[in-house]
């Protein structure tokens, strides 16, 4: 299905693990009412175990009705929106994880998906490209990380660079 029945003029996903903080609330209220953009990125903080970590994502959260359709991948799908993109502020809370099972088996299953669809051939969400778009940077690695030296080091650097 490639559309759905929506009226509203703005959507937002989100998923039933993510909280809104009152801050971010606001300024999706502001931005909404400036209207002058065709999607929002917001900030998204992941928790563990009930305690924060020092993550923070920028994610594609919120779009004008009707301007946005997803990467038709197995897992983490991608809202592509084109278009002008504005920036809120504050956090989208994920309380992924409250404990180390939950984690173990949410991993075993994204891990088994991904190998089936690496196995069958099947497209990345983007076509990766190095100097592209964030998502299709992170497309690249998805397809190259394997082949690169020293790539958990490097992957450590830059986890701890965001």
């Amino acid at each position: 299905m490639n559309e759905l029945p929506i009226t509203a003029p703005w959507t937002m996903k989100l998923d039933p693990d993510e909280h809104l903080t009152d801050e971010l609330k606001a300024s999706i209220e502001r931005l909404v009412k400036g209207g002058e953009q065709e999607g929002i990125v917001i900030q998204r903080r992941l928790w563990f175990m009930g305690a924060v970590l020092p993550v923070r994502q920028p994610i594609l959260r919120v779009w004008r009705t009707g301007t946005c359709r997803f990467t038709d991948v197995s897992v983490n799908e991608h809202p592509l929106v084109e278009g002008r993109m504005s920036h809120s502020t504050g956090y989208l809370e994920h309380h992924d994880s409250p404990d180390l099972d939950h984690w173990l088996t949410k991993q075993n299953r994204y891990t088994t998906a991904e190998a089936i669809s690496q196995f069958e051939g099947k497209a990345l969400a983007l076509p990766p490209r190095f100097f592209g778009t964030a998502l299709e940077r992170r497309m690249w690695l998805k397809r190259n990380f394997w082949k690169i030296p020293g790539r958990y080091v490097i992957l450590f650097c830059i986890t701890c660079w965001y």
